[in-house]
């Protein structure tokens, strides 16, 4: 640590370099090389003595150079997914890393606008200058940019997914719905735990993932508790079904982790799902953390937006829009008025929960609703058009070029025939002359 008011020198890695070249071609010596570029004599020195001159200079990085490049990568596939990545988003990716490989550094404060987090991120910008395109900045007032237009979200994103084969084949599409159940009557009483202080939540979220084909997969439900789920709900959930814990009963990046990584891809196991898949989820949303889209990659799941022009231009999904919510909210509701009908004397609880949703989503999700969510699905549509329109090109070219082929084999033979009926004859007539 340098002593207080010591005037330290600032150089980049090009003027070390340059001050190290002009050493090798002996044009400066140590001291006038150090003056002229700025770089101080001892590090000079020392550079110059270890020939392995690709050592990093400046202090001692918190992270390694394989942890930022898996962060570079994580943040550039999110954005071609067509998925909002913010820098707060970045800052709980490096905590995470923290927290599963501790080491003796700075805590990240999220909360610090001038704390370590936030200088942090300027560094790794500029470390990494291709990360900052790809960071979103909710714009505010009259500094906002002009909406993008769908079609350039959707052509970016499909860019992307054009080198997978995986359209062909429906069953390995998948979407994920997500629908919020709250209620009106006294649900919340029946909590053990405050929830947001002196508030108690009365949300329950319940997850689908349905594929193209017309399927399916294992829910989740995410019950609104703080701690572990007592035993006595836990044994309510149906049976594959994923259940799950928040403190806003709402779904989080550790409870879609489990969903994604457990839940679902047992039922890709068990149904002998050819690997890799595309799951599309809501890119509006801050749920695809740096250790899903790592585990994701090994498992064979790529997670896609199913609204990339939403995230790119700020805007929010609306979920109870899609038919398959709809049916589902519409069922529950029904289910809930009978039993509270039957049940006058008594308080619904979570514990209910299951004993409503399961009938309903047994009766009611077909293949037909399924089918008729994904007709709902305006980026799958538009992709199944943007693909049939280039194969119709290709059809087109094909017929022309074997038209051009028939037209050259016709053509051919006339051009082929020769008179050569004279030419066999003087050699014969030379022969009877002799």
């Amino acid at each position: 640590m340098p002593a207080k008011g010591t005037k330290i020198r600032q150089y980049s890695r090009r003027d070390l370099k340059l001050a190290l070249e002009a050493l090798d071609r002996r044009e400066l010596t140590l001291n006038k090389a150090a003056r002229r570029y700025n770089v101080p004599r001892s590090t000079l020195a020392k550079f110059n003595e270890n020939r392995d001159r690709n050592v990093r200079i400046g202090p001692t990085p918190t992270f390694t150079t394989q942890e930022e490049r898996q962060m570079v990568e994580w943040v550039e596939d999110l954005r071609h997914a067509g998925m909002a990545v913010k820098r707060s988003d970045l800052l709980e990716a490096a905590q995470w890393i923290l927290e599963t490989y501790p080491r003796q550094t700075k805590k990240i404060k999220d909360n610090s606008p001038s704390g370590f987090g936030a200088s942090w991120v300027r560094a790794f910008e500029r470390r990494h200058p291709s990360v900052t395109a790809c960071l979103q900045v909710e714009p505010f007032g009259e500094d906002k940019p002009a909406a993008v237009p769908e079609r350039e979200c959707f052509e970016e994103v499909y860019q992307h997914l054009q080198a997978l084969d995986v359209f062909s084949e429906p069953g390995r599409l998948f979407k994920c719905n997500e629908i919020g159940f709250g209620f009106s009557f006294n649900i919340a009483q029946s909590f053990e735990k405050p929830v947001n202080g002196t508030k108690r939540a009365d949300l329950i979220t319940a997850a689908f993932i349905t594929s193209a084909a017309g399927r399916l997969a294992f829910p989740m439900i995410v019950y609104p508790y703080r701690e572990t789920i007592p035993l006595e709900l836990a044994a309510t959930v149906p049976l594959f079904y994923g259940c799950g814990n928040s403190a806003t009963g709402m779904m989080t990046k550790d409870t879609f982790y489990n969903y994604v990584t457990k839940t679902f891809f047992k039922f890709l196991m068990l149904n002998r799902v050819k690997l890799p898949v595309i799951l599309f989820v809501d890119g509006t949303r801050p749920n695809v953390s740096l250790d899903l889209w790592k585990a994701c990659r090994k498992l064979g799941i790529i997670l896609m937006a199913f609204n990339p022009d939403e995230s790119r231009n700020c805007k929010k999904h609306i979920a109870y829009a899609t038919p398959l919510t709809r049916v589902v909210k519409g069922q529950l509701d029904d289910a809930l008025l009978r039993w509270k009908d039957a049940n006058s004397d008594r308080f619904i609880s979570e514990m209910n929960f299951t004993e409503l949703l399961y009938p309903a989503v047994q009766g009611s999700v077909t293949e037909e609703l399924i089918l008729r969510d994904w007709q709902a699905f305006s980026f799958y549509q538009w992709i199944l058009k943007r693909r049939t329109r280039v194969e119709e090109i290709e059809f087109v070219s094909a017929d022309l070029e074997t038209e051009q082929q028939q037209e050259e084999e016709c053509v051919q033979p006339d051009l082929e025939v020769e008179p050569p009926v004279e030419e066999a004859k003087e050699p014969l007539a030379t022969l009877a002359e002799t």
